[in-house]
Parts: structure tokens; sequence; C-alpha cells
């Protein structure tokens, strides 16, 4: 019996969701007001250790690490 998920199913994308917003959540808790390009590589390592092989909207990345490092992360 597989308990894996299925690649691309909505189950799938909604537990990654689930887990990028978690790792911008815990990296707010540590990091904010942290000088932004310091919070993208905690960010980037985070995201690669916990989704390896998984791409990343870049873009979004680097909206996050500005918001956090100005305290204004929207969760």
């Amino acid at each position: 019996m597989s308990t894996g998920l299925e690649r691309d199913s909505a189950e799938s994308l909604e537990r990654v969701d689930e887990l990028v917003g978690g790792v911008f959540i815990a990296v707010d808790t540590e990091m904010r007001g942290q000088p932004a390009p310091m919070v993208y590589e905690i960010l980037e390592a985070t995201l690669q250790r916990r989704l390896p092989g998984i791409d990343v909207d870049e873009e979004s990345v680097r909206d996050a690490a500005a918001r956090i490092s100005v305290g204004m992360l929207l969760t």
C-alpha cells in the first residue's frame, strides 16, 4: 500500500502550499527585521531542504523575504 501523493494532484499541491506557508511563518518568527538577502538565503535553503526537487516561485520567495525583513509578512 502506497502512502505517497500523486504528482500535481489537488491534495499534493495543497500540502506543498501548506508546507511553504509554514516555512514562511517559521522564518518570519526567527528572522523578522533581518536584511532581506539574509532572509532570502534562509528561505531558499529551508525550502530546498524541505522540498527537494520541487521548483518554488523565486519571485514569491523574494517578496516574502522582503516582507519578513520589514515585519510585514501577510499570512
